[in-house]
């Protein structure tokens, strides 16, 4: 079985399966690394700019670093400048680095890859490097490209050095007007009970990230639905909160996205 023409598939040709069936789903180039094909996500990102509480500055500085060459390449033509070929976002974790270059990619139609550190590492000696030099090849084709990363001090300063990495954007800790902002967005389809008050976590000085506000107000409603409630308590947030921070303690993998 096969989703490809016909025409395209020649013998001794690299071909991608489904692991399911194993129907063909894709021909490979003679150069291109499988594993880094498949990390390509197929499905463009759901999340918009509207998804995003806050980060007023990010957005514009990736407007202006990513969106505009895309879609509008004469601007800089017409001012006699490059756009930049890369783009670095860093910060803690949560901070809507991810979710902001989901955004883009949405708004842009771009490439987006999902990459984690152990996928590099590899059984046979030289397949990890080779991985990564595909991946920076498929990068280039599709620049200009945006990374993520947690820990931009642990990069080597080569990378990142300018005419390669021409913008590095910063993602702090949310504020309390992003705070606000955020709690807005996740309990917006919520129904709260009267006792709530979500000042009273927007003014706490805990360092809650973006998405450990998503996730305390998720769990929040769910701690609602397991007593079989409709109605978020201010208990339900209190609860939800001390779960947040007590995972947040054990720490989770690294990811990169490109």
């Amino acid at each position: 079985m096969s989703f490809v023409d016909k025409e395209q598939l020649e013998p001794g040709c690299a071909v991608l399966l489904n692991h399911k069936n194993h129907a063909v789903i894709g021909v490979l180039a003679d150069d291109t690394d499988p594993m880094v094909s498949v990390m390509k996500l197929e499905k463009a990102p759901q999340e918009t700019y509207a998804d995003v509480g806050g980060l007023d500055q990010q957005i514009q500085e990736i407007k202006e670093s990513v969106e505009l060459p895309l879609t509008h390449p004469e601007y800089y033509e017409e001012m006699g400048i490059k756009p930049p070929k890369g783009v670095i976002l860093y910060g803690c974790p949560g901070t809507g680095k991810t979710l902001l270059a989901k955004a883009v990619a949405n708004q842009t139609s771009a490439t987006f890859l999902r990459i984690v550190g152990s996928e590099l590492i590899q059984k046979y000696l030289g397949d990890g490097p080779k991985m990564v030099r595909e991946l920076f090849r498929v990068a280039e084709e599709n620049a200009p490209v945006l990374m993520a990363t947690n820990r931009i001090e642990s990069l080597d300063p080569a990378l990142i050095r300018p005419g390669r990495i021409d913008r590095k954007i910063e993602f702090p800790l949310p504020d309390e007007k992003t705070k606000r902002r955020i709690f807005q967005i996740h309990t917006s389809r919520m129904t709260l009970s009267d006792d709530v008050n979500l000042e009273e976590f927007i003014l706490a000085k805990d360092e809650l990230s973006g998405a450990d506000i998503k996730a305390m107000c998720t769990e929040a409603g769910l701690l609602a639905l397991r007593e079989r409630r409709m109605r978020v308590t201010m208990e339900d947030f209190q609860k939800s909160k001390e779960n947040v921070l007590y995972r947040k303690k054990e720490g989770a993998p690294e990811e990169l996205y490109l």
